[in-house]
């Protein structure tokens, strides 16, 4: 899933997406709530509507704004009171509350409210952190929805293999649609990563979704599979920040395209068919056409 935080995926179009065959993209229930607004959103027919997007939508719920912004937020058992990064006005997201934003989005994929650890994190916060995730769960589950909508619970619990195993089992008993693996890559090892991507879905049942939050760099999609994971939340912006510093992403990892590096004619991919490695190799003008493997320019 491209990541579209404010209602657009930075410097694409939906045209563009969908010429790359992304079937659903992912928008960020707190930032819309912050900018441009739901009332805004919701007043010109949803977030479909608002973006020109006529595929799936998934809406994150707030919850790793929980973690991210942890000096401009209060937390208490009933959810969040943050104070706005934006212009430091004060608003309350709940489970209640989260789950009537995704409703009036429309998102197809409504995500329950939990609380994202950091890492490193204590036993004892991790515990607290993974009730409370449960009990949020609990209401956002039985909460109404947008027709058709989907619901996921998220899997809390650290480092920690028994409050993992926990967490997944009582989500499974609440009857979700799917589920996600959340609190992972927060700053730990890969090795941690994988552990508790492990630990979660050793619960999580096979015929239904499971989604891994913040993971979706090329080889860690390729490990996560093989663990049973089907979503991914794409992380566009390590490749766009590759770019920004004079490197491009491939199979090889990122090659620098600085210094002497500039110089080199050869495709920045060797036998790849997409549009910038067809420019390099000659294969296109870069104006009139896209490219298909091995062909050459229209022109």
């Amino acid at each position: 899933m491209p990541v579209g935080t404010q209602a657009t995926v930075k410097a694409m179009t939906p045209a563009e997406l969908q010429e790359l065959d992304f079937s659903i993209l992912l928008g960020n229930t707190y930032h819309l709530q912050a900018r441009p607004g739901i009332d805004l959103i919701a007043g010109l027919g949803g977030l479909h509507r608002f973006m020109g997007w006529d595929r799936a939508l998934l809406t994150d719920s707030g919850g790793y704004q929980v973690m991210s912004l942890a000096k401009l937020r209060r937390i208490t058992d009933a959810g969040v009171e943050f104070q706005s990064h934006i212009d430091g006005a004060r608003h309350f997201l709940g489970p209640r509350e989260a789950m009537d934003i995704q409703r009036r989005l429309g998102a197809d994929i409504a995500m329950a409210l939990d609380e994202c650890t950091p890492y490193p994190c204590d036993r004892e916060y991790a515990c607290q952190a993974m009730n409370r995730t449960l009990n949020w769960a609990d209401v956002c589950v039985r909460q109404p929805r947008a027709a058709g909508q989907l619901v996921f619970g998220i899997v809390q619990g650290s480092v920690y293999a028994d409050l993992r195993a926990r967490c997944a089992a009582e989500l499974v008993r609440m009857d979700f649609d799917g589920y996600a693996i959340g609190g992972v890559s927060v700053g730990e090892s890969s090795a941690l990563i994988f552990k508790g991507v492990a630990d979660s879905v050793e619960q999580l049942p096979a015929d239904q979704p499971r989604y891994l939050m913040g993971v979706g760099l090329f080889g860690q999609m390729v490990e996560a599979v093989a663990h049973g994971v089907d979503m991914f939340r794409l992380r566009a912006a390590d490749a766009a920040g590759a770019a920004w510093h004079g490197g491009s992403p491939g199979r090889a990892g990122t090659r620098s395209k600085r210094r002497s590096a500039r110089d080199d004619p050869r495709p920045i991919e060797a036998d790849c068919g997409c549009y910038a490695a067809g420019i390099s190799a000659g294969r296109t003008c870069g104006t009139c056409c896209t490219p298909t493997k091995y062909s050459a320019c229209a022109c």
